[in-house]
């Protein structure tokens, strides 16, 4: 896209959440020259820009940018202004890469059920079709922790809702203090476009209720 006078609008449609819209404006003759872009309507909503209103673009044939991040999804009507004629301008609208979110709200557990943690899943991009996201224990501590459920899934609607999973410590009987227990990785199904895509996988605290004994024994001298 490219205007060169000093107002012109431009329209996105289908925008995604968390898209980025970047504004370039090249200045070609003049000098002492800013440029403002603005958004209102259209049913979707971008943050920013970034950088703020005005930005300087003095400096002939050198390109500025101004970037918006897509916070609702649809159609985003920019206004695009300019102190004065000269200044061409371009925009492309970049969706998100698919990714997977982890949020750890509680982190401690303790042996017993005393007290269970907590994490959240989510997809940072909407997927094309179902993606499945599975949860194990780690390899290494598999007999630690305990997790709700093994998989989520998340939907063209329901990706950018957070799904919680619960984590409970086994309650074994090993004197073991503090330790700690995490998910193996956290991967998603290859569909939807999440092929080869993962999660970081969260660490909990673990208290533990078992505690050493000390036995005494009495023994007896034959001599006496």
């Amino acid at each position: 896209m490219a205007g060169g006078d000093a107002s012109d609008t431009l329209d996105i449609t289908n925008a995604a959440i968390g898209a980025s819209v970047v504004i370039t404006y090249t200045p070609t003759t003049g000098a002492s020259k800013t440029a403002s872009s603005t958004e209102a309507g259209g049913g979707g909503a971008a943050s920013g820009p970034v950088p703020a209103n005005p930005v300087d673009i003095t400096t002939n044939n050198t390109p500025v940018t101004q970037t918006w991040t897509v916070t609702t999804a649809g159609t985003l009507n920019f206004t695009l202004s300019r102190t004065a004629n000269g200044t061409t301008w371009d925009a492309t609208c970049t969706p998100p890469p698919p990714g997977i979110t982890i949020n750890t709200t509680d982190n401690s557990v303790s042996e017993g059920g005393a007290a269970d943690g907590a994490f959240t899943v989510v997809l940072d991009a909407a997927p094309t079709a179902n993606v499945t996201v599975s949860i194990a224990a780690d390899p290494a501590t598999p007999d630690q922790c305990t997790f709700s459920t093994a998989s989520l899934v998340f939907t063209t609607v329901n990706w950018s809702t957070p799904q919680p999973v619960t984590v409970t410590a086994v309650n074994d009987s090993l004197v073991e203090g503090a330790h700690s227990c995490t998910t193996g990785a956290i991967t998603a199904s290859a569909t939807g476009g999440y092929t080869g895509v993962t999660g970081t996988a969260p660490t909990f605290n673990i208290t533990d209720n078992d505690t050493a004994t000390v036995t005494i024994a009495n023994t007896t001298n034959g001599n006496e």
